[in-house]
């Protein structure tokens, strides 16, 4: 069958006749009759050793007479083979494919055409086409690609034959990637009310509930027969005890059915990311409707205590509220950053496979949350400085072997949350960072003089100059001068930082230090020449009015404030922002200590203001990037505050 060849069909017909047979005979019993009253009353089936009496004298009987086959063994046959064409054909997955080409591709002798007709071949493709990005017929340039496409591929292949496939697409400029679809989950509610149950819970019902009525019916059948002819008065009572039992046995397995499906119901549903931003920023505009009830509160305090008052419990239970919703937003947006981490497999095969270089990739804390936003624009760092660990710091295995270590390098990214931050590392086992090659190099380019006096850090800090690198092959991977500038800007303007450590012939790491969200922060408004800023509160380590002993001046290198021993260079905001301010000597105002990564500033400013949850508004999508500046934020009396960053300041 399944065109199989040709049909024997004096062979079925034969086959079915005895089937028939087997049919008939299997209700009769070659035994002598039970008593026909009992028969009456109990109404009972046969025995499973009856039944298997009569199969045994009946099987017998069902032989072809040509061939000595029974149609059991036909049968089972038939079966297996058509088992064997089902486990051919394998499952059918959905796939959902993104397909977004770099629009020079053309020219360079490929074709996206070829590539959906591969893919195409690998089962049923639909493709949806977006053509947002076609430009005006005049403007239109028949060499360059403006389409982009989203596809479904539903196919029983294997997800590598596809892998395969668009491997030699997936580069810097082309976004070429799949992913299995994830159909919708089921609507909780519907099982809930009981309109339909989970199968597997259906199914062990149905498996208990057989295995409540067959052991019911064994005790029946296992009553004997004398207790039946010499007491026909008590059949009644009997059955009508054990359908008793029956039901006790059965209602239980309800009553667990039900608490099982009300314990494993959960109620989810899918949302749009644009949903989340506009939820964001409504939240926003919460946070900053509070501050301004704080502020009317204080201004109806000095006209009327008691009002005031009542006011200013409404707005400090209000604020409790707001601060809910506010961490409950936060955590809706929340994503594990493993989503970014695993991508980072793919990279390391690819180079690993190039370069003929072993590279073990290890991964730790994926189930660390982040923020969406920023997640999403940690990708391309993290990208690069994986490549610089593949490309500067592991060695080839020769030399691997020959310094002692294992010939397979090993490259670990770990991830972590401490105190409001999430901590990325990445760590390699290779060479390390020579820092007098680095110090040699930046006087060759002339970033710095051969007679400046660095530290270890202050060197590695070089790499990130604009223009700086140390191989002199420029390679698809390095060797232009581009890319840890932009590591660090980027990583910047996340509000976070990067620091560089190494030991010669040990390794390197790469410590990226990234707070969870990038849209409410608490931060500390300050006051400096009748002008509010916000400083973001994770970079304060504390503030004070320092004493005339505690500001020491060294000659062409500015002034440092002496606390507890250690000196911290300190920076003059009104200066650095050309304002005019209340106080020009530190002892008369404040001054507010900051750390980025493992440096530590003094900011002298006029006051304190206050301090509580800010609304982060970008500078560059609403106006142009300002140095210096992270972003702005609305206070309660409507006033811009800029918040400073803090980064920018100390370097």
């Amino acid at each position: 069958i399944r065109e199989g060849g040709d049909v024997d069909q004096q062979l079925i017909d034969k086959t079915l006749i005895h089937l028939r047979e087997f049919e008939e005979n299997a209700g009769q019993s070659t035994s002598k009759p039970p008593d026909k009253k009992a028969e009456e009353k109990t109404k009972e089936p046969a025995s499973k050793e009856d039944l298997q009496a009569q199969e045994d004298k009946i099987k017998p009987e069902a032989v072809d007479p040509q061939n000595g086959k029974s149609p059991e063994s036909v049968e089972n046959k038939i079966q297996e083979e058509v088992q064997w064409d089902d486990e051919e054909e394998g499952e059918e997955i959905a796939y959902l494919l993104h397909l977004k080409f770099d629009s020079k591709m053309l020219r360079k002798g490929s074709d996206p055409i070829l590539l959906i007709k591969e893919l195409a071949e690998l089962g049923d493709l639909d493709m949806i086409p977006h053509l947002g990005g076609l430009p005006d017929l005049k403007n239109h340039d028949p060499e360059d690609i403006h389409l982009w496409w989203s596809a479904k591929l539903v196919t029983s292949r294997p997800a590598e034959e596809i892998e395969n496939i668009l491997v030699f697409f997936q580069d810097d400029k082309n976004e070429v990637k799949f992913e299995p679809a994830e159909s919708p989950p089921e609507d909780p509610g519907l099982a809930s009310h009981g309109i339909y149950d989970e199968p597997e819970e259906k199914e062990q019902e149905q498996k208990e509930g057989e295995k409540t009525k067959s052991e019911s019916e064994s005790k029946e059948v296992e009553e004997p027969e004398k207790g039946i002819t010499t007491e026909p008065d008590s059949s009644d009572a009997e059955q009508q005890s054990l359908s008793d039992q029956q039901s006790q046995e059965l209602t239980p397995v309800k009553e667990t059915k039900k608490k099982t499906t009300e314990s494993k119901t959960t109620q989810s549903i899918r949302v749009t990311v644009e949903r989340l931003d506009k939820l964001q920023n409504l939240v926003g505009e919460t946070v900053i409707n509070q501050a301004r009830l704080h502020l009317l509160s204080d201004k109806i305090m000095e006209i009327d205590v008691k009002l005031g008052e009542m006011l200013e419990q409404f707005v400090e239970d209000n604020e409790k509220s707001v601060q809910e919703l506010q961490d409950q937003i936060l955590q809706v947006r929340m994503i594990p950053v493993g989503s970014i981490l695993n991508n980072m497999k793919r990279t390391v095969r690819d180079y690993a496979t190039k370069s003929k270089k072993k590279i073990r990739l290890e991964i730790e804390g994926g189930d660390t949350e982040l923020d969406k936003t920023v997640t999403e624009q940690l990708q391309g760092p993290l990208v690069h400085l994986v490549r610089n660990s593949m490309d500067h710091g592991i060695e080839d295995s020769e030399m691997r072997i020959k310094n002692g270590k294992d010939p397979t390098g090993t490259i670990s990214l770990r991830a972590s949350q401490q105190e409001g931050y999430v901590i990325v590392e990445i760590e390699d086992d290779g060479k390390g960072i020579d820092a007098k090659v680095i110090f040699d190099s930046a006087v060759k380019k002339g970033f710095i003089n051969d007679t400046d006096e660095l530290s270890e850090d202050e060197i590695y800090k070089l790499l990130f100059l604009p223009g700086f690198t140390t191989t002199t092959e420029v390679t698809d991977v390095s060797g232009r001068g581009v890319g840890m500038d932009t590591v660090k800007r980027d990583i910047e303007a996340l509000l976070g930082t990067i620091e560089i450590s190494s030991e010669l012939n040990k390794g390197t790491n790469t410590k990226l230090k990234l707070p969870l969200t990038l849209a409410i922060i608490e931060g500390m408004m300050i006051d400096v020449g009748h002008q509010v800023f916000t400083i973001p509160l994770l970079s304060v380590n504390e503030s004070l009015r320092p004493v005339p002993k505690q500001i020491k001046k060294i000659k062409d290198k500015g002034e440092l404030v002496e606390i507890r021993g250690e000196y911290i260079p300190l920076l003059r905001l009104y200066e650095r922002l050309k304002l005019k301010p209340r106080y020009k000597e530190p002892t008369e105002g404040l001054v507010v200590v900051v750390q980025h990564a493992n440096r530590k500033q003094c900011l002298f400013v006029d006051e304190i203001v206050d301090q509580g949850p800010v609304v982060i508004k970008s500078m560059e999508d609403n106006f142009i990037q300002v140095p210096g500046i992270a972003g702005a934020t609305i206070l309660g009396d409507g006033r811009i505050s800029f918040i400073l960053d803090v980064a920018s300041l100390v370097n």
